[in-house]
């Protein structure tokens, strides 16, 4: 048992080695777009997401290590079918997230936002970072591609938020989805947003088409909990 948990442990440098890669990757990428560093919402932006990112990093590594190693993608394990064209069309299409604000906001200016619109975004980014974290703490199988995991006694989560939808981990992905247009003040930037989004709705037919299958339980949890990611809607 001792063993067991001592592989599963990261170290710190790792964590911390990733997560800088993550906040300077992004940052290029904003920045880059805008052509300036004097961008105030792009650096609150960073400011708010990296400690997000890094609370939650922080968090599993002292409850869960194994959950970060699979949300952190340590064990390099591959998608599966669709799931890996899903998930390459999901990274081309972040990258366009974060990339178009700049272009669009401050380098050519075709699209502008009032404050109050850009205080919602912020608020929609506090509020699908917290949505995750709760996530977090639920669903120890929280992992970054669909499956099940024969060799952890794989169970169905029905309590926090699953008792309310299905998969609200997507939930506040979405959210984060258009906080990102909306904070960084560019119209244009709905347009990825509402592809990913897509692109997550066909992930939940694909993640729940395995889970019915291999997971004992699922299909009563779907009766139970009837909504996917909307409440009383879908």
């Amino acid at each position: 048992m001792h063993t067991e948990k001592k592989t599963q442990e990261i170290s710190s440098t790792r964590i911390a080695a990733r997560l800088i890669f993550l906040v300077l990757f992004s940052g290029l990428i904003l920045f880059g777009g805008a052509g300036t560093l004097k961008w105030l919402e792009a650096w609150l932006y960073l400011i708010l997401t990296g400690s997000s990112v890094t609370f939650n990093a922080v968090w599993m590594k002292k409850k869960d290590p194994r959950l970060l190693r699979d949300r952190m993608c340590f064990d390099k394990k591959s998608p599966r079918g669709v799931d890996r064209i899903i998930l390459l069309l999901y990274m081309i299409f972040i990258f366009i997230l974060i990339a178009l604000p700049g272009l669009d906001a401050v380098r050519f200016q075709w699209s502008a936002l009032p404050v109050f619109i850009k205080a919602i975004g912020f608020i929609m980014t506090f509020v699908s970072g917290y949505i995750m974290f709760l996530v977090l703490k639920e669903n120890p199988h929280l992992s970054s591609i669909v499956e099940v995991h024969q060799d952890r006694e794989h169970k169905v989560i029905t309590t926090g938020l699953y008792r309310y939808v299905r998969h609200p981990w997507y939930v506040g992905l979405i959210l984060f989805f258009f906080s990102v247009p909306l904070a960084l003040g560019s119209l244009y930037t709905l347009i990825p947003a509402g592809v990913l989004t897509i692109l997550l709705v066909m992930r939940i037919f694909i993640e729940e088409k395995t889970l019915r299958q291999e997971l004992p339980g699922y299909e009563e949890y779907c009766q139970t909990v009837k909504y996917r990611i909307i409440p009383y809607i879908w």
